[in-house]
């Protein structure tokens, strides 16, 4: 996984079409585009960062900035490797 660096927050209106689902309480699906291609978005109430998987990033050609390697520890208590950092994610 890569963190996605946050930028200044915005409100954001989505359609209701763009509702992809419900998976668990405090979390939803919706679709969105990066960099001009469809992508479904989890938004996780709970979560503290950002993040997407490196397989996108890598799908997508977008540029990483190396940090650190940092533990992401997900809401199953299993722990994942990250590798860097994208920033000014656009759609």
């Amino acid at each position: 996984m890569v963190r996605v660096a946050e930028e200044d927050q915005a409100i954001v209106e989505l359609s209701i079409k763009s509702v992809v689902g419900l998976s668990n309480p405090g979390t939803m699906k919706v679709r969105g585009n990066i960099k001009g291609k469809e992508v479904v978005i989890l938004i996780d109430c709970g979560a503290t960062n950002n993040f997407i998987l490196e397989k996108l990033v890598n799908k997508l050609q977008m540029a990483t900035k190396d940090t650190s390697h940092y533990g992401v520890i997900l809401g199953s208590r299993t722990t994942i490797k990250g590798k860097g950092i994208c920033e000014a994610v656009e759609p």
